[in-house]
């Protein structure tokens, strides 16, 4: 499938995974809830989903993936340890898709959150020109813990 659009992207994209654990019983094992809020996370935050697919595992699962125009998210869950993954691509710039992770992470409500963001460089030429802020950069990571 091909889609036309007239786009540059900025030199820089934003990764975010996290790790959630502490998930309720009833909503980690609820495969149609989970979708639901992750698609309206990443409509809160105005990506455009471009296709759909899942796997669900017996007797509980879920591995979700959503191709965006702006990218991918993806969650995987483990019901058996009560937490799931949560990874988001972003091609609009740095520090995007925050909104989306903390509408989704709010609603999931996990005990504990492992939290990672990468700033990526896309384009070569934007760091062989200097226009990184520390020439090599490296992934920022952030770790918390709701309360």
């Amino acid at each position: 499938m091909t889609f036309s659009m007239i786009y540059q992207s900025p030199p820089i994209g934003s990764l975010i995974f996290s790790f959630m654990y502490g998930i309720n019983k009833e909503l980690i094992k609820n495969n149609t809830k989970l979708e639901e809020m992750l698609y309206s996370a990443l409509k809160e935050d105005n990506f455009k989903i471009l296709e759909k697919s899942k796997v669900e595992f017996e007797p509980y699962g879920l591995t979700l993936v959503t191709i965006l125009a702006e990218s991918h998210a993806i969650i995987h869950t483990y019901p058996e340890y009560e937490s799931l993954t949560f990874d988001l691509y972003s091609c609009r710039g740095p520090n995007d898709g925050r909104k989306t992770y903390n509408y989704f992470e709010e609603r999931v409500n996990p005990l504990h959150a492992f939290l990672n963001i990468a700033e990526v460089p896309v384009d070569p030429n934007y760091i062989v020109n200097g226009n990184t802020l520390n020439k090599t950069r490296k992934a920022n990571i952030i770790n918390f813990f709701p309360q």
